[in-house]
C-alpha cells in the first residue's frame, strides 16, 4: 500500500469505537436520567478563590474516568480534544490534569458525600438495593482521585 492509503485507512473509524462511544454516551445520559447527577453536581464546591473553570465540571470528569477505567488525570487528558465531552461537561472543555489534581485537593468532600447519599436513597427508593437477611449495605469508597492504586498500596504499609 502506498503512503496515502495507510492514512486513509487509519482515518477510517472502526465499528468497536462507534460502538463503545454510543454505549458510552448511552450510560452517561441514562446516569444523568435517573440519578440527576449534573444537577447534583452544581452543588458541589471547593475552595478555589477565583475559579475559571466552575466546580461542577471537575466531579462529571472525575465520573467519566470512574466509568471509562482511566487510571490517572494525564490519561484522561489525553481526551481534551474530543467534542463529546463538551456535551457532557455542559459546554466547557475537558480541565488539564493539573487543574484535575489542583481542584481534587480543594474539593469540598462533604458535598460529594450529600451526592452520593441522594445517588444512594435513589437506588433504594428504586428497589435496585435488595436487602440481605433483614439488612441493606451499600458500600461506597471515597479515595483521593490523584493517588493512583498501586502507590497507595505501596505508601500504606
Amino acid at each position: 500500500q502506498t503512503q496515502v492509503d495507510q492514512e486513509s485507512d487509519s482515518q477510517e473509524s472502526c465499528p468497536e469505537k462507534e460502538t463503545a462511544k454510543a454505549i458510552l454516551t448511552r450510560l452517561l445520559r441514562y446516569a444523568d436520567k435517573i440519578f440527576h447527577l449534573r444537577k447534583l453536581w452544581l452543588d458541589v464546591s471547593d475552595s478555589r478563590p477565583l475559579p475559571q473553570i466552575p466546580t461542577f465540571v471537575f466531579p462529571a470528569a472525575f465520573f467519566a474516568m470512574f466509568v471509562c477505567r482511566i487510571g490517572s488525570f494525564n490519561e484522561l487528558e489525553q481526551h481534551r480534544g474530543k467534542s463529546s465531552w463538551r456535551r457532557w461537561f455542559r459546554g466547557y472543555d475537558l480541565p488539564s490534569a493539573d487543574d484535575l489534581a489542583y481542584v481534587s485537593e480543594r474539593i469540598n468532600v462533604d458535598d460529594l458525600r450529600a451526592c452520593l447519599g441522594q445517588v444512594y436513597s435513589r437506588l433504594k427508593r428504586n428497589k435496585v438495593l435488595e436487602s440481605r437477611h433483614g439488612w441493606m449495605l451499600a458500600a461506597i469508597l471515597l479515595l483521593r482521585p490523584v493517588v493512583p492504586f498501586r502507590r497507595f498500596l505501596f505508601t500504606a504499609q
